[in-house]
């Protein structure tokens, strides 16, 4: 007999054996068992698919014997009060549910019942929340000059169902506003008497559910006692002859105005130039504003300012001591000026506590930088803040400043073309010029300066002479702007790509971060081109 054949034979005998020592079938146990388990099997597999603002689609895993499902929906966190039902036949594996609150929480459960008559499986459960939504197509901030207030332009898809609009601030109730059919059916809706420098909340909802919603704070009113001036009236001899103290000027959006060196009369200690925040600048063709020796302080505002050329004229040119103490420039496009402030005259002691320029866009400036002062007079810049602004085409020092100052921060600008071979972020002319602080953060800095081919024996300074306590955090040099290394910007980052390859257009001044890779893309330069 061969191997296979004994095999067999051992196997044979082996279940005969069994046989015959008799084998208890399934049902003859010699223990209790617990009826309660005897039922059918719930669904094994059971989700939430699809999760949207309004709706979910729900599936599971079919249960083989099965003659239907009962799924149960409720918006809670696994509490099922009052949920909803829903009876659904065995061949169903998913359902889609519409008509679900935003951003809310929910739960579902589903059981099988048996085609055989077994009791009906457990639930199998799950928790979920929906999406939030937004069916905000536009929503335009506005301002009027004539009421000095805030409104607000709220469109949606027409015909969308929604009820009402909820208003809400830090502080107060909110405000409810009942939409009418007119209203939804055009999907439109103007908000108006806006409270000025407020934060709010605009909720649109259906019933209870929220369907879109816009968060802003609304611009600052104008000063109490202001005045619009309109392109016809004469803007240089109201500066020069006015007789009030405070003087506010609102001017026309869009408007043109020329005005050749204007003199601040002796009464304006105050004077303020400003323009609706949202509507188009007006343009002002200015060749050196002179200060009055009683003037405390300049703000100008929402203004395109511009000069003749970018080798003779300034905004500000003070060669006598006055008694400035700020001057501010805010959300203004300037260009095309020698200068934008300077101080000179060994007869200037003007004390300047405050230079801020914020939200600005500043292009071609001449030979005397942004800021400039002398190496004659008295004069002092106590404290420099330039904030959230772009500078391109400065082809000297950006800053020149010979007189020892206070704080000169610089924080979230982008320069582009700025500061020329030789020279310098800052030149103070002599190490006893220097700032007390001088601090550069979150700033990116592209091409430098230069005429033509770039020579390699060409780059840019930090401070001239070399200021060792300069400051430099989360700032970024592009490769084509190179550093002098005798004159370091100690703590930049150096990006090994050029600002061809990092911004969008920019000899066409669009500053648009497209390297996707650059480290500085989400916290550094100027914050409207992130």
């Amino acid at each position: 007999m061969n191997l296979n054949n004994l095999i067999k034979s051992i196997t044979v005998i082996f279940f005969a054996g069994l046989l015959l020592l008799g084998v208890p079938s399934c049902n003859d146990y010699d223990f209790s068992v617990d009826e309660s388990f005897n039922r059918t099997f719930r669904p094994p597999l059971f989700s939430a698919e699809g999760i949207r603002a309004s709706s979910v689609r729900l599936e599971w895993e079919k249960v083989r014997g099965a003659k239907s499902y009962l799924l149960e929906v409720s918006r809670d966190s696994l509490e099922f009060i009052d949920p909803v039902q829903y009876e659904l036949p065995y061949h169903q594996d998913s359902i889609t549910l519409t008509g679900l609150m935003t951003e809310s929480r929910y739960s579902a459960r589903i059981k099988a019942f048996s085609a055989t008559g077994a009791p009906e499986s457990e639930f199998h459960e799950i928790t979920f929340v929906t999406l939030g939504e937004q069916i905000f197509e536009e929503v335009i901030r506005g301002f009027d000059d004539l009421s000095n207030s805030n409104y607000l332009e709220l469109r949606w898809m027409p015909g969308s169902e929604v009820t009402h609009i909820r208003i809400e601030m830090l502080e107060g109730e909110p405000e409810i506003i009942n939409l009418t059919e007119e209203e939804i059916e055009q999907g439109y809706k103007l908000i108006e008497s806006l409270k000025p420098a407020t934060n709010y909340l605009v909720r649109i909802l259906n019933g209870e559910s929220r369907r879109g919603w816009y968060s802003y704070t609304t611009f600052e009113a104008y000063p109490e006692g202001y005045r619009v001036v309109n392109s016809e009236e004469d803007l240089k001899s109201i500066l020069d002859i006015s007789g009030e103290e405070h003087l506010i000027l609102v001017l026309e959006s869009g408007a043109f105005f020329d005005i050749r060196r204007p003199q601040l009369s002796a009464d304006i200690r105050h004077l303020e130039l400003l323009a609706n925040p949202v509507k188009e600048r007006p343009v002002v063709n200015l060749t050196t504003l002179t200060l009055h020796q009683n003037t405390e302080s300049v703000t100008i505002r929402n203004l395109e300012l511009f000069g003749d050329s970018h080798t003779s004229d300034y905004i500000i040119n003070e060669n006598k001591t006055t008694n400035i103490n700020s001057i501010v420039f805010d959300n203004c496009y300037l260009h095309t000026f020698r200068g934008v402030v300077r101080m000179q005259n060994s007869a200037n002691t003007t004390q300047l506590e405050l230079l801020k320029v914020n939200n600005c866009v500043v292009d071609n400036i001449g030979g005397f930088g942004f800021v400039n002062g002398s190496a004659d007079g008295g004069y002092r810049f106590e404290n420099i803040e330039i904030t959230n602004s772009t500078f391109s085409l400065i082809i000297a020092h950006f800053m020149d400043i010979r007189k020892p100052g206070g704080s000169y921060i610089i924080e979230n600008c982008t320069f582009y073309d700025v500061i020329g071979h030789g020279r310098g972020f800052l030149n103070t002319a002599g190490v006893d010029n220097f700032p007390e602080i001088l601090e550069i953060r979150n700033s990116i800095f592209g091409k430098f300066y230069y005429v033509g081919e770039y020579r390699e024996d060409e780059s840019v300074r930090s401070v001239n002479p070399y200021f060792p306590n300069l400051f430099v955090d989360g700032s970024y040099a592009l490769s084509d702007f190179v550093i002098n290394p005798d004159y370091p910007f100690v703590g930049i980052g150096e990006y090994a790509k050029t600002s061809e390859e990092v911004f969008a257009n920019p000899k066409e001044r669009d500053f648009t971060i497209i390297d996707s890779a650059f480290p500085g893309r989400a916290a550094s330069g100027d914050p409207r081109w992130r």
